[in-house]
């Protein structure tokens, strides 16, 4: 086991045995090679963690806990637990492009007046339909937002230096906006940006349960109500109002038990040649099910049971 690596990437899992395998073989496909890869099992009841399990790398590392405690917390014990000197976060249903780490490394050593840095990102269904594209705002103003907008910068695209994660932990208490709220209390002191490049393919539901939106919608109002008032910025109460006001549209579809569709203006079409890169990505991830070998005894793979 090396005591050093370039990355390392954290990932928090739970109940996720359908497409973990996808996001892990995500990471080993990629084009750079020095990293190291911490899945952290949040307490998963399927299997999960045998799948993690089931990768014959060195690279890898599985950390299995017997609680849930959520996925800030378990990206913060990521943190705590790696090697290298940069952290990049990633989903367990979610997946990273090949040129991913060896673009984003190269940006960041490049700019080093940058300290948090993301991309672009591609929306695909389960079957890995592609449904569009958001393009990131690549500047550090633009993807704090103005006046209206939150903070726009895809948690799953996030990279910057281990030290930077340390000083900058994420709540616990966040379980649906650890991400914006992380943003929210560091970008005073930070410089954020993000490749115009599509790096990561996020999965969505075709629906989106509006008791979901809702409790989101609290927790980032909550977020933006509590920097106001203790940085005294009205641009924050504004976001914490505006928030709130959304909350209209959305009680009306809690209340009659009705499902969002996943809106098409939110996303951009992609030409031929995204659409090509895609297919490649995914031809790359999907058939790991039917190729993988399972590990049988669990004395060999790299696994720590706490």
């Amino acid at each position: 086991m090396r005591n050093n690596v370039t990355i390392s990437v954290g990932m928090s899992v739970f109940n996720m045995e359908r497409t973990v395998a996808q996001a892990i073989r995500s990471i080993i496909n990629q084009d750079f090679s020095d990293w190291e890869f911490i899945i952290m099992d949040d307490g998963s009841t399927d299997s999960s963690l045998e799948v993690a399990r089931s990768f014959r790398d060195e690279r890898i590392r599985c950390v299995s806990y017997r609680s849930n405690i959520g996925q800030a917390a378990r990206l913060n014990e990521a943190v705590t637990l790696s090697r290298g000197e940069y952290f990049v976060q990633m989903d367990a249903d979610d997946i990273a492009y090949p040129h991913r780490l060896a673009q984003q490394l190269q940006y960041l050593r490049t700019n080093p007046e940058v300290n948090l840095l993301g991309g672009s990102e591609l929306i695909f269904y389960g079957d890995g339909t592609p449904a569009g594209y958001r393009p990131a705002f690549t500047t550090h103003e633009t993807i704090c937002g103005g006046l209206v907008r939150t903070f726009a910068l895809c948690n799953v695209s996030w990279m910057a230096k281990t030290e930077w994660f340390k000083v900058n932990p994420y709540d616990p208490r966040k379980r649906l906006s650890a991400d914006n709220d992380l943003l929210l209390r560091s970008h005073r002191q930070s410089r954020f940006a993000a490749l115009p490049d599509i790096i990561v393919g996020v999965r969505k539901e075709k629906q989106i349960p509006p008791r979901h939106l809702l409790r989101t919608r609290c927790e980032v109002a909550a977020s933006f109500g509590k920097d106001g008032v203790l940085n005294r910025d009205w641009r924050s109460l504004l976001k914490a109002a505006i928030q709130l006001a959304k909350l209209g549209f959305d009680l009306p579809a809690l209340g009659t038990g009705v499902k969002y569709r996943t809106l098409k203006h939110r996303v951009l079409p992609l030409d031929p040649g995204a659409l090509a890169e895609w297919g490649e990505v995914w031809a790359g991830v999907k058939g790991l099910e039917d190729d993988r070998e399972v590990r049988q005894d669990a004395s060999t793979s790299r696994c720590e049971n706490r």
